[in-house]
């Protein structure tokens, strides 16, 4: 289970300005703001979640590059 972090508002606001296009943060630390946010905001509970979303699944097309 995840725990709720501090400033979580000014950090997703650093994220935007940085470039991020979507962030994770912990569920406990969900807003409605967020909801209209330029970026996409996950609210997470589980590291596997994390990894998950911050590593997906690599598509195998069988094609060999020479």
């Amino acid at each position: 289970m995840s725990k709720p972090v501090g400033g979580i508002v000014a950090k997703v606001e650093a994220a935007f300005r940085a470039g991020a296009k979507r962030v994770l943060i912990p569920q406990e630390n969900w807003q409605e703001l967020f909801r209209e946010a330029p970026l996409e905001v996950i609210p997470v509970r589980h590291l596997e979640e994390v990894i998950s979303l911050a590593f997906p699944p690599i598509r195998r097309t069988g094609q060999v590059s020479a």
